[in-house]
């Protein structure tokens, strides 16, 4: 089984520029998903109550993820120290809980850059802090939902999880996180899904561990800040690069 899921993936570059096959890593992470994996770039299947949860996962820096050294090297100190997560779940369940439906966002700020010392070899781990919003019936949904974000996800200190209406939304390569009047996000994945074709130019990975994703650019992306005081989060923008991670989450 592995060796044909090594043959397809090595043969599936060419088919894409056809339009046979999705990109390369979409069609790996399907595959993973297949052989037991946690997180795909396509998955559209029912999900069963007992089954992991699954959905559209969308994540955006304050710093380009896929793109040229010298452009990368240039962000490295003064950016990437903030990031936006969104989780829509469309089934699935966390200890027993049918999170089908639930919408989770969350912001996360660093005293350095989020990911410098996996991606550059420098510095030490930056000190982070968090907030999280949930959309949920109740507030045990709300509870496991954030539970299973909180685990798949590193939040560091986090100053307030509350209950919201939120968008977490895709629709083809368009997608669209909203926290009304604290996040706004509206962007498209690459379309020519060049950030699969040229690997050696992507530096970051999605903050959700186990995740695969394809690269978006996102046209709206700002951040109003959030709390009060020394927990007080910090407002950003960062619009109009390649900063965006766009994957589907699968059993």
């Amino acid at each position: 089984m592995k060796l044909l899921a090594s043959l397809l993936v090595a043969g599936s570059t060419a088919m894409f520029y056809t339009g046979l096959l999705p990109c390369p890593c979409e069609l790996g992470t399907r595959l993973s998903s297949a052989l037991g994996g946690a997180c795909s770039a396509a998955v559209d299947e029912g999900v069963a109550l007992g089954a992991a949860p699954a959905g559209v996962y969308l994540e955006v820096r304050n710093a380009t993820v896929w793109g040229g050294a010298c452009h990368i090297g240039s962000e490295a100190v003064s950016q990437g120290t903030f990031a936006a997560a969104g989780w829509g779940f469309e089934g699935g369940a966390h200890d027993g809980v049918d999170l089908a439906g639930v919408r989770v966002v969350s912001v996360v700020e660093g005293t350095s850059n989020l990911q410098a010392e996996d991606v550059f070899r420098a510095g030490g781990a930056p000190e982070v802090s968090s907030a999280i919003w949930v959309d949920a019936p109740d507030q045990r949904t709300a509870d496991a939902a954030v539970a299973h974000v909180l685990a798949r996800m590193e939040h560091g200190t986090v100053r307030s999880v509350e209950r919201a209406t939120l968008t977490v939304e895709r629709d083809g390569d368009a997608f669209l996180v909203e926290v009304p009047g604290v996040l706004s996000v509206e962007g498209e994945a690459l379309p020519d899904r060049s950030c699969c074709t040229m690997p050696e130019s992507l530096w970051y990975s999605p903050l959700a561990r186990d995740c695969e994703a394809v690269v978006g650019n996102p046209s709206t992306c700002r951040f109003a800040g959030h709390g009060e005081g020394a927990g007080r989060l910090s407002p950003w923008a960062f619009e109009g690069e390649n900063s965006a991670f766009v994957a589907r989450l699968g059993a």
